[in-house]
């Protein structure tokens, strides 16, 4: 089961990459999947040219 998940999940990132619309279905699926509430790709400097992967949690609520 969880073999099966990281691969349609990384299907997904690859789908998503192709095409632009997917991503945000992409990153609620990763999201659940890490139970986390919510997931963002931002560029941390616009002349950057890759992007960097960052999560964070809110301690309060996971408590």
């Amino acid at each position: 089961m969880l073999q099966k998940s990281l691969n349609k999940i990384v299907e997904d990132i690859y789908s998503s990459a192709m095409n632009r619309e997917n991503w945000t279905k992409t990153l609620i699926t990763l999201a659940e999947f890490l139970d986390y509430k919510g997931l963002a790709i931002a560029p941390l400097d616009k002349k950057e040219k890759n992007l960097r992967f960052s999560s964070s949690i809110d301690k309060k609520s996971a408590q």
